[in-house]
């Protein structure tokens, strides 16, 4: 993906509130800081700073509670279930709240799986997993998550 649309997303995530976890180039795991644990950037400054000097870093969205964060994702991993039973999945999944409409902000990943954020203002949310007619589906929070158009299937740079 170009800077341009990376540091984009990663400006409007963080309009809404959404603090930045960047992520290495063409992976998941997050940048490391000065003190060696992972950098997280809350302001618009930081952000421009950190995509000027790394272009093709990927972007991570913080999830409650880390830096008051006010989103948690619902991790649908639809990509084992037979293309023949996935109506029905999607019939499981709205009689547990799982919704498609404008209201959440929803993202197809990688491997053709689904994640829907939701807001969460304080909110104290447990990470949780749950089999649902044989579908894996996490409710994600304290941690990040990769947001689009980040690439996770490129391999890093060799140095």
């Amino acid at each position: 993906m170009s800077s341009p649309l990376l540091l984009a997303t990663a400006l409007e995530l963080l309009s809404n509130l959404v603090p930045i976890r960047p992520l290495c180039q063409g992976l998941k795991r997050p940048w490391a800081g000065p003190d060696h644990k992972a950098l997280t950037l809350s302001s618009h400054e930081e952000v421009k700073a950190f995509w000027e000097a790394h272009p093709d870093a990927n972007v991570g969205a913080c999830l409650v509670p880390i830096t008051h964060s006010p989103l948690v994702v619902v991790d649908i991993d639809i990509c084992d279930v037979p293309e023949e039973g996935r109506e029905e999945v999607w019939r499981l999944l709205a009689t547990l709240g799982v919704s498609t409409k404008d209201k959440v902000w929803g993202q197809q990943t990688g491997r053709n799986n689904y994640q829907v954020f939701y807001w969460a203002l304080n909110l104290d949310v447990p990470l949780r997993h749950t089999n649902a007619g044989g579908l894996h589906i996490d409710l994600l929070s304290n941690g990040y998550v990769v947001t689009a158009p980040s690439n996770t299937s490129a391999e890093p740079p060799k140095r």
